[in-house]
């Protein structure tokens, strides 16, 4: 009852769930939804998107638990994963998800690669709440999650390198087949972290599976060329034209970030 004590603000009273798995496994849940609609929602919306997702009578399950009746919202004031705030319709409540750990790591920070990285973090977080919720990921959402490891590496996080590859390694071992929109973020990773190396491992992948370059993984590659050579990133280009591609504008963008670091003047034109 202590527990419940302090979540009470130091009234005893009746704790919902006190420390069983049912609490943990609705918490959870909760986790879920709250972060699908961006980390803030008002509580009605927060009933009607759990309907949606998980069903009325898993909702009934939980809200009229041993014989007692409770709110989504007194649910969630006592769990260390929410904020919840009152509004000015004194039927609704703005939830919130909190951007730290219950073991008091700091917050995400907002700036720099220490933000990238903690996004990532995050969204791995988001990831498991999805499993112990009995939400399938699917190669959408580990393709999601490859492409916030690419923006952290372009941070300056080489270490997004190693935790795609785990993420790939993970979504095969569950049976889920990788889409080429899944090697492009591979590719991505592996560019923004300059570890050409890898990113031939992700190349050597695609041709193996047969898989056809889209106009996504020639851009890639003119990001891995480009580590390289100014030279070697104009090849992709035309290797582009040589497969009927007509190159994008994300294309001519990454052939500009090359040349801004190349020795000039270029020994071709584009």
């Amino acid at each position: 009852l202590a527990a419940c004590a302090a979540a009470a603000g130091g009234q005893f009273r009746p704790c919902p769930f006190n420390d069983t798995a049912t609490r943990h496994e609705m918490i959870e849940k909760l986790v879920t939804v709250v972060s699908f609609a961006g980390g803030r929602i008002d509580s009605m919306t927060l009933g009607r998107k759990w309907r949606e997702r998980f069903g009325e009578e898993e909702l009934k399950r939980y809200l009229y638990y041993e014989g007692g009746k409770y709110s989504l919202s007194e649910i969630m004031r006592e769990s260390s994963r929410f904020e919840v705030q009152p509004t000015d319709d004194p039927r609704r409540n703005e939830i919130i998800l909190k951007k730290k750990e219950r073991s008091g790591k700091a917050a995400v920070p907002t700036q720099g690669k220490d933000a990238a990285s903690g996004w990532v973090a995050l969204a791995l977080e988001f990831l498991d709440a999805m499993r112990r919720s009995k939400v399938q990921p699917d190669a959408s959402t580990y393709t999601a999650l490859i492409g916030m490891c690419s923006r952290a590496a372009a941070k300056g996080d080489k270490g997004m390198v190693d935790k795609s590859w785990e993420l790939l390694s993970e979504m095969k071992s569950r049976g889920i087949q990788a889409e080429l929109s899944t090697y492009n973020a591979m590719l991505n990773v592996c560019a923004n972290a300059g570890d050409e190396a890898k990113a031939k491992e992700v190349l050597d992948i695609i041709d193996g599976a047969g898989l056809e370059y889209d106009a996504y993984t020639y851009t890639g590659l003119i990001r891995v060329r480009g580590l390289r050579s100014l030279d070697a990133a104009l090849a992709v280009l035309s290797e582009m034209r040589q497969n009927n591609l007509k190159p994008t504008g994300p294309a001519y963008n990454t052939l500009l970030s090359v040349l801004q670091r190349a020795p000039l003047p270029p020994s071709k034109a584009l």
